[in-house]
């Protein structure tokens, strides 16, 4: 893995790494506190997706009518099951709150602003989602330049941007933390879209945003927080020509609005971070990942047809009850929840979600079997496109992955580790720290549907990105260039009263 990429600069390597102490004087806020702005509260949802279970929004091929629209009580249960709160743990000095999106190190450095065309029961405008209240702050309530009749009129009904604040991941994981903004990002987007498919309301996830216009929109200091994503819903014509316009000059918001992106009275700089935050957006299309594979599997074998799932959890009780488990049990995992779990990543790169702006991936997935019914134990590599897993290297090797991944013994007893590898080097050339964002973006996004579809299977399931990069290359045996970028364990776990 080259140095002179991201990735590489912010390798762990257990021969250097040095401890650092927290400084808890200066741990950041997990809310953006903005001055003088009016609050929209937000209803409680109507609970539709109780009826429904995980599975079934996973087969669901139709959608509202384009005559229909989405009113506030959509976007309440939207947001409420996208990045929520969804339990507490009271201790002696605060309560720790729990969300439907995983976050490494519970730091949660992403925010959700929303820009909202032709929405019934709430007025066109831009404001920002406050999960503490499940409330939105209007941030713009006047029409900027056009912006908002521009793009109801061209079909839309809203649009969704995901940013993230570095220094809330950068206050525990240094230089490292934009890998895990990147994640958290991607884990947010994966809930999203889920609720979206849902709903039943058409939707489209944009990448490759106009990183300036965006944070000159959202008003933001571009030196803390930067854009990631954006996610426009509206008329399927309309996401099908890409219609979301952002007018060519924007009215500067107060200066108190950039100043809500410092979240602590004193933040470190990480020059490595910030060159990937304020990356150019691009000319054209990032381009995806060549046809190299990041390991030869030696024989192939096709994902069958699944049966019905083992549990009909309901989907809102999936998006609920999603923990980071690491009580794992030494128990066989059964073949049709491997099955279930495997084909959920497929399928996402066959297009029953939108994961990303391309037709061939930035992220390649694989998994690491200690502990399936029916399947030998060992590293394999998945291909969606044929619908088919292939073995790369027979072994237990979950024991000396946990190994890799700082040493966490607890994983050794996880059932399956899937495994998502990208090129960080080709990414670089191809796409520069946009190649990179994209393909951590949709690692997220994948792992995300391990943690949900294991929540579903009453499985647990928890997300790594504490890795010892090299090792980990080494153990897999991956080619040249080849890093792992992310790894969610999932199996059977001890279940608590």
């Amino acid at each position: 893995m080259s140095k002179d990429t991201y990735h590489g600069q912010t390798a762990y390597d257990r021969r250097r790494m040095s401890g650092h102490a927290l400084d808890w004087a200066f741990r950041p806020e997990l809310y953006k506190q903005y001055p003088r702005v009016a609050t929209c509260e937000l209803p409680r949802a109507r609970g539709r997706l109780q009826a429904e279970t995980f599975w079934d929004i996973l087969a669901a091929q139709s959608e509202n009518p384009d005559t229909a629209r989405p009113d506030l009580f959509d976007l309440s249960e939207l947001l409420g099951l996208s990045y929520g709160i969804t339990g507490a743990i009271r201790y002696p000095q605060e309560t720790f709150h729990y969300r439907s999106a995983p976050s490494a190190g519970a730091l949660y450095p992403c925010e959700v602003y929303l820009a909202v065309y032709d929405l019934e029961g709430l007025a066109p405008g831009l404001y920002s989602y406050h999960v503490g209240e499940h409330a939105l702050k209007v941030i713009r309530p006047a029409e900027p330049a056009g912006f908002f009749k521009a793009n109801a009129g061209a079909g839309l009904s809203f649009s969704i941007f995901v940013t993230g604040i570095a220094y809330r991941s950068a206050w525990k994981y240094r230089a490292r933390a934009y890998r895990y903004v990147l994640l958290d990002s991607g884990h947010l987007l994966g809930n999203l879209a889920l609720v979206l498919k849902a709903q039943k309301w058409p939707y489209r996830l944009a990448y490759d945003l106009d990183d300036n216009r965006t944070v000159l929109l959202l008003g933001l200091d571009e030196h803390r927080e930067a854009p990631v994503a954006r996610l426009d819903v509206g008329s399927r014509e309309a996401l099908h020509r890409e219609a979301f316009t952002l007018p060519d000059s924007l009215p500067e918001l107060p200066p108190e609005f950039a100043a809500a992106s410092r979240v602590a009275g004193r933040e470190i700089e990480y020059p490595e971070i910030l060159r990937m935050m304020m990356a150019p957006s691009p000319a054209a299309q990032v381009a995806a990942a060549s046809q190299l594979l990041p390991a030869e599997p030696d024989k192939w074998l096709p994902l069958n047809k699944m049966g019905a799932p083992p549990q009909a959890q309901s989907a809102a009780s999936a998006f609920i009850r999603r923990r980071s488990s690491r009580n794992y049990v030494p128990r066989e995992l059964p073949r049709d929840a491997f099955q279930h779990l495997v084909s959920l990543i497929s399928g996402c790169y066959h297009g029953r979600l939108s994961t990303e702006p391309s037709d061939r991936p930035f992220i390649y997935s694989g998994f690491i079997a200690g502990n399936v019914a029916g399947l030998e134990a060992g590293f394999y590599l998945l291909d969606p496109e044929n619908n088919r897993f292939g073995l790369v290297s027979a072994g237990q090797l979950t024991g000396p992955m946990a190994a890799a991944c700082l040493d966490q013994a607890w994983l050794r007893n996880a059932d399956i580790h899937f495994l998502f590898m990208l090129n960080p080097a080709e990414l670089d050339k191809t796409g520069g720290p946009r190649g990179y964002r994209y393909a951590m973006l949709q690692a997220g996004f994948l792992g995300q549907m391990v943690y949900l579809g294991a929540t579903a299977l009453g499985l647990g399931a928890c997300g790594i990105g504490a890795i010892y990069d090299r090792e980990a290359g080494e153990l897999l045996g991956l080619a040249d260039g080849f890093a792992l970028g992310y790894l969610v364990a999932a199996g059977v776990v001890k279940r608590t009263k």
